[in-house]
């Protein structure tokens, strides 16, 4: 009966390993250099749209922060209630997002998140090129996992906020798949 435990047991795991996959990164490498912007600015973050949804206390504001680091790191939060921001990040700084690592050359940005897909075990690899801007990034490109090209015309925009996410979260900086040369 144990036998026969163990191996159902054991088919399920390799069922489920099977069903992992990951993209691989193009962006972050062993030897990865983010490079240098004076114009991305790190103090807060870059808002991408904002919402307005009409709940029973009135209307309320939901926004989409992305948060971009020295050392290359980038989070796209979810939505957050515009003024439960700074308190989010406060009581529990590993808060959770897509986060990716970003590349920048003169005012070129490009952007690399992976994130699961649809929920399941698939991590996919999203992405975007843009433009740097006093204040914002402008930008033009977006490239899915399958290398598909399609235009993207988002701009963000910056907002100083004195707190932000903890960066040693980037799950992409500690996975094995991401630490080796190619």
């Amino acid at each position: 009966m144990k036998k026969s435990i163990l191996i159902i047991g054991g088919v399920f795991i390799l069922i489920f390993l099977s069903r992992c996959t990951y993209d691989r990164s193009l962006i972050y490498k062993k030897k990865y250099q983010p490079g240098k912007s004076s114009l991305l600015k790190l103090s807060g973050f870059y808002l991408s749209g904002s919402n307005s949804i009409i709940t029973r206390e009135g209307i309320s504001n939901f926004i989409y922060p992305i948060f971009f680091y020295a050392d290359g790191s980038v989070v796209y939060m979810g939505a957050y209630k515009d003024t439960l921001l700074n308190k989010t990040i406060i009581e529990n700084p590993k808060v959770w997002g897509y986060w990716g690592n970003c590349k920048i050359s003169n005012d070129t940005i490009s952007i690399e998140t992976i994130g699961s897909y649809g929920g399941s075990f698939h991590h996919v690899r999203n992405t975007r090129m843009g433009i740097i801007k006093e204040d914002s990034i402008c930008f033009f490109q977006e490239v899915d996992r399958k290398g598909r090209i399609k235009q993207d015309k988002e701009i963000i925009r910056y907002k100083k906020l004195e707190i932000k996410p903890d960066s040693t979260e980037n799950w992409i900086r500690k996975s094995r798949k991401y630490n080796r040369s190619r």
